[in-house]
């Protein structure tokens, strides 16, 4: 395995937690980076196409199990927000949550 692909697995898998611990903010209703983490993602997407063909072959499963944790954070988010203009009692959001 080549540093490249090496570093693209190891990024991606860092991203896999990190997605993990914002599901469960999102659900909660908390403030996240979304910004920060598009740009994360985005970097970690380029890195991958700039590997050649058969490394980035090498990768393709890892990246696919990121986009569907990107689809599930999103649904997430999706609930949360939708509890939060219900005024569900069980979501705190921004300067509220603590």
């Amino acid at each position: 395995m080549t540093p490249d692909v090496h570093a693209v697995l190891v990024t991606a898998q860092q991203l896999d937690g990190l997605l993990a611990t914002t599901r469960g903010l999102a659900r909660t209703g908390q403030q996240l980076d979304r910004p920060g983490l598009d740009r994360d993602i985005a970097v970690l997407c380029l890195a991958a196409l700039r590997l050649q063909k058969r490394n980035r072959q090498a990768c393709r499963f890892a990246l696919l199990l990121l986009q569907q944790r990107v689809e599930i954070l999103h649904q997430a988010l999706q609930a949360g927000a939708a509890l939060s203009r219900r005024g569900d009692p069980g979501i705190r959001t921004g300067a509220s949550a603590g």
